[in-house]
């Protein structure tokens, strides 16, 4: 794991033994020549980003965007994210996008 994925994972950790919420977007795939590449990480908590990056700019905005998004939905979802939460329960709500 790169550097900037290592300090998203790393930030990702403290925020959830702290019981706040916070989003991991994780890109899964590319196509083409974009700036980012797969494993690429953002970590969105409140409403920022605070660690990480999905390659450039635009990635990052169009990410926090969506972490956003995500973030909102899961208002009211009893449950609060954990390591190991299973996909549809509200501690794993998942979205694909495509950027570019």
């Amino acid at each position: 794991m790169a550097g900037g994925e290592a300090d998203a994972v790393v930030a990702l950790g403290r925020l959830v033994g702290q019981g706040l919420p916070a989003v991991l977007v994780t890109v899964v795939a590319v196509e083409g020549n974009p700036p980012s590449h797969p494993g690429a990480k953002l970590v969105f908590s409140g409403d920022r980003v605070v660690a990480g990056t999905l390659g450039c700019s635009e990635f990052d905005t169009a990410g926090a965007a969506l972490a956003a998004e995500l973030a909102s939905a899961a208002v009211g979802h009893a449950g609060s994210c954990r390591p190991g939460a299973r996909s549809g329960s509200p501690a794993a709500l998942r979205r694909r996008a495509v950027f570019g």
